[in-house]
């Protein structure tokens, strides 16, 4: 079942310098957790499911800089340095991040503390993430209700904070499940290897999930950028249809380099 929805316009967009901080485009991290304390259940499928990604896409042309899992995973990769995080080193370093663990309708959970300023220990809370001001375009969640929303409870809204010239974010808006190829599918449905034509970062996405996520309580959800003209109120660009670099259309400029109305696009 797919579900759509347009959020008002916040702002008018104003060119200002783009998010890229190099000339590579196709820099790849990833972040898991399988090993996790009470009450939180071990996640054991985690790190075969992000390092699956990463292979896929490094095998591809694309450059692996870092995988960090468990001990080495940290919340402070992914948060901001006005919190004492570090996302300039990693999480913000890069243009593609894939995390594997739990989540929270807050943020991504690690295994244990490594909050920089006490606030949400164990959780990469999405008021302490603002990304894409470096380098990230996508941020792609395999965690539990990181975009869950219900009638009274939108929390897709709540990320909007986070957008500083991220394309997008791609997660779950229910539970999700401990299987360990859901990211090589995606990857492969992003480079056309999964005996289909090559997929935008939205329909992959939808499709891994479909093909991997096997029970029927689980909705994918994709959380992006979509810019609208202001006088004809129709879609201009949505970056739900971005393709990763070298395949289809490839990479639409960042949002702050765009002229029209901005607005948020979701999708299950």
């Amino acid at each position: 079942m797919l579900a759509l929805i347009l959020l008002t316009p916040m702002f008018l967009v104003s060119p200002v310098i783009a998010g890229n901080d190099d000339l590579n485009d196709k820099e790849l991290g990833v972040e898991y957790n399988c090993d996790y304390a009470p009450p939180w259940a071990d996640a054991n499928n985690c790190d075969d499911n992000a390092l699956g990604f990463y292979n896929w896409l490094g095998s591809h042309g694309f450059t692996k800089q870092w995988n960090n899992g468990d001990t080495n995973a940290s919340e402070r990769h992914f948060e901001m340095w006005g919190v004492n995080g570090t996302d300039y080193d990693w999480v913000d370093n890069v243009d593609f991040v894939y995390f594997a663990g739990h989540g929270t309708t807050d943020g991504l959970i690690f295994r244990s503390d490594t909050d920089g300023d006490g606030y949400d220990t164990q959780i990469a809370h999405y008021n302490e993430m603002y990304l894409g001001d470096t380098d990230l375009e996508w941020l792609f969640a395999m965690a539990c209700d990181v975009l869950y929303r219900d009638w009274w409870w939108w929390t897709p809204v709540r990320w909007q904070a986070v957008f500083n010239d991220l394309h997008g974010i791609t997660g779950y808006a229910s539970t999700a499940y401990d299987y360990a190829t859901t990211g090589e599918a995606f990857a492969k449905y992003l480079t056309g290897d999964m005996g289909e034509s090559v997929k935008c970062i939205g329909d992959a996405w939808k499709a891994a999930t479909i093909l991997t996520q096997e029970m029927p309580d689980v909705v994918g959800a994709v959380y992006c950028i979509c810019d609208v003209d202001p006088g004809s109120g129709s879609i201009v660009l949505n970056y739900y249809d971005e393709y990763v670099p070298g395949y289809g259309n490839g990479m639409y400029n960042d949002p702050s380099e765009v002229v029209f109305s901005r607005q948020w696009y979701y999708e299950t």
